[in-house]
C-alpha cells in the first residue's frame, strides 16, 4: 500500500471512527461530553500522552506512520470535535494539518494548518501502515467502534 493509499485509509477511520460535533448523530455520540465511556476514553488519552510524543519523536520521519490528535476547535457558542495530522511537536505545542471539514465552524477549513497546546486533545491515534495496527483511538473503542480500526 503506497503512502496516498494508507493516508486516504487513515482519514477514512477518523472521519467515520467520530463525529466532528456531539450533535452531528443522534446515537450515544449526543451525549458526547457526558457519556461516562467518552470521560474515561479521554482521561486514558490524557495519561497516554506521553506515549504518543515519544513515538511520534522516534518515528516522524517514518512514512509508513501517521500521527493524528482530537481536539476541541470553538467559535463563539458552537465547537466541533476534529482530528488533526501532527506535522511537529515542539515544547508543549503541537502543529498540524486540520484532517476534518468543519460542519459549522467557518473560520477554519479542511486541511488548514493548526496549533494545539497538548492539554486541548482529547484523543490520539497512530496508524502504522507497514502493520495496518492503530495504537490509542481511545474515543472510537469507547464507542464501540473498534471494527472501523481494522
Amino acid at each position: 500500500m503506497g503512502r496516498v493509499t494508507g493516508l486516504l485509509l487513515f482519514f477514512s477511520i477518523i472521519i467515520s471512527g467520530c463525529g466532528n460535533s456531539p450533535m452531528d448523530d443522534h446515537s450515544d455520540v449526543s451525549h458526547y461530553n457526558y457519556d461516562l465511556g467518552f470521560v474515561k476514553a479521554k482521561h486514558d488519552a490524557s495519561l497516554s500522552m506521553l506515549e504518543f510524543i515519544a513515538i511520534f519523536q522516534q518515528r516522524q520521519k517514518d512514512t509508513s506512520f501517521f500521527f493524528s490528535v482530537k481536539a476541541e476547535f470553538t467559535e463563539g457558542n458552537l465547537s466541533e470535535h476534529m482530528w488533526v495530522e501532527v506535522v511537529n511537536i515542539k515544547d508543549k505545542t503541537i502543529r498540524g494539518i486540520l484532517g476534518n471539514q468543519p460542519q459549522m465552524l467557518r473560520k477554519i477549513q479542511l486541511g488548514e494548518q493548526v496549533k494545539l497546546h497538548i492539554s486541548e486533545v482529547e484523543d490520539w491515534m497512530i496508524y502504522d501502515m507497514k502493520r495496518d495496527t492503530v495504537l490509542g483511538a481511545h474515543l472510537i473503542r469507547a464507542m464501540g467502534r473498534e471494527h472501523l480500526l481494522h
